[in-house]
């Protein structure tokens, strides 16, 4: 082999290893891209949103937001079986509506309980109206409707104003709370009630809560 063939040899092999050490470097540089659309398309095909996502090597940390906590779960499971990644912290918060969905549903089961023929709230009621007075301030669409109710003895007409007084006298309280009055609305339903379900009276004299779902 003369001096020319060794020469053109000797650059060919060299243009050979600096276009496979450019190809090398590139796909070295592409990886945490990839690995990170990755991660976000998984997220999103769950209904979840990605507020953070950081790469160093095969180690991750990734926060978003997810409708619900056995979604949370599973997607921790799932974004650490992605090849290449190996997760070491995944928060994942409720989306702001299901943390009022959640609320909504939390307050549909709380219950305020009165004495017999009373309309004083109880200490009972304190922490349930902060609680609901806090969310309502939040939520300023949605508008409530407090229900009272009583039990079966007496006379109709005295049951349906004890339960309307009793659902005014929650509605007030919400109200001194700063709570808007428009979002509020109080109705008796007297003994309907203790009618369509067998509790004991001290279980049915009491005020619940319906949200509108129009509202929602």
């Amino acid at each position: 082999m003369n001096r020319s063939e060794v020469k053109i040899t000797a650059w060919g092999t060299s243009l050979f290893f600096l276009f496979c050490f450019f190809c090398l470097k590139t796909h070295l540089y592409h990886i945490p891209q990839k690995l990170q659309t990755r991660c976000i398309e998984l997220i999103e095909s769950v209904g979840g949103t990605c507020r953070k996502i950081s790469l160093n090597g095969r180690y991750a940390k990734i926060a978003g937001t997810v409708a619900d906590k056995k979604i949370a779960d599973s997607l921790k499971t799932a974004l650490s079986q992605i090849p290449g990644i190996r997760l070491i912290a995944a928060d994942f918060q409720l989306h702001e509506d299901s943390v009022k969905v959640l609320q909504i549903q939390w307050f549909s089961n709380q219950h305020i309980y009165f004495k017999k023929n009373s309309v004083d709230l109880p200490p009972s009621a304190i922490c349930i109206l902060d609680s609901l007075a806090t969310f309502l301030k939040q939520h300023t669409k949605i508008h409530l409707t407090i229900r009272g109710n009583t039990d079966s003895q007496g006379s109709n007409l005295f049951n349906q104003v004890l339960s309307e007084k009793r659902a005014y006298t929650v509605r007030k309280a919400l109200i001194r709370s700063d709570c808007d009055s428009t979002q509020l609305h109080a109705l008796g339903l007297g003994e309907q009630l203790a009618d369509s379900l067998s509790l004991e009276d001290s279980l049915i004299r009491r005020v619940d809560f319906y949200f509108k779902k129009d509202t929602l």
